[in-house]
């Protein structure tokens, strides 16, 4: 799986850059200080392209750490996009660098993905942040609730109807309560749903995930009569008769 997640990420990525030519290898130690490959952390390759140069960045295990296109390579002044990278294989940030100093709006990811800010930066070395979570602005207590289509009676009935008790865990007789948390978007649609609090079982906690991604488009929440982000908290109780 490991295989296939770092793939996907050069499908990406590449995508974005023009084709380029290998140059070079190079070792780090954990200080990025130029070091034999026995004792490296990091190791760079680059590449010639018809702009410059494509700068590519890994973790000793073959993780992605940066991908950035490069004007000059001695010293390496970054020029145009760039991309950073955790070591889960994760996006940590992307953006543009102008003469080696990052420019414009850059996304910084956190939360292992979950979450990201927009960042501005400014010609004076400034930074502003446009945005500092994806869930600003969420609410959780509006005006005019969030609705399922029909009311409550009618999203009890969606549940009943959907969700299925997993073999495994009625075999093994798992029982427990978990609640999921998710967002009604400004137009009902139902994102970013987790676990807030978990059952106690992973395989009973996914199939109420599932059953809420399964929901139809809510009626909107509204607040000052503008239609706004609500957060919205359902529980699941798994629980066997016999």
């Amino acid at each position: 799986m490991k295989i296939i997640t770092c793939i996907f990420i050069f499908l990406f990525v590449n995508h974005s850059f023009a084709q380029a030519d290998f140059i070079d290898t190079t070792w780090f130690d954990s200080n990025w200080k130029e070091i034999s490959k026995k004792y490296a952390n990091f190791y760079r390759v680059i590449s010639k392209t018809e702009k410059g140069f494509l700068v590519k960045d890994f973790y000793l295990g073959g993780e992605p750490q940066m991908i950035v296109e490069a004007s000059s390579i001695n010293p390496i002044v970054k020029n145009g996009k760039c991309f950073y990278f955790y070591k889960s294989n994760k996006k940590g940030s992307e953006g543009n660098y102008i003469n080696g100093k990052k420019s414009g709006v850059w996304i910084e990811y956190f939360n292992n993905g979950k979450d990201s800010s927009v960042v501005d930066y400014l010609e004076n070395d400034e930074k502003k942040y446009l945005r500092k979570s994806k869930y600003e602005d969420i609410f959780i207590i509006v005006e005019v609730m969030p609705e399922f289509p029909g009311g409550k009676n009618e999203m009890f009935n969606f549940i009943k109807s959907n969700i299925i008790y997993p073999k495994e865990a009625h075999k093994k007789k798992l029982t427990g309560k978990a609640f999921v948390k998710f967002i009604v978007d400004e137009t009902g649609v139902i994102v970013d749903p987790e676990i807030a609090k978990s059952s106690g079982y992973e395989i009973l906690d996914e199939e109420a995930k599932r059953v809420i991604m399964l929901m139809p488009k809510w009626n909107a929440g509204m607040q000052n009569n503008k239609y706004v982000k609500v957060s919205i908290m359902i529980p699941f109780n798994f629980s066997l008769n016999n």
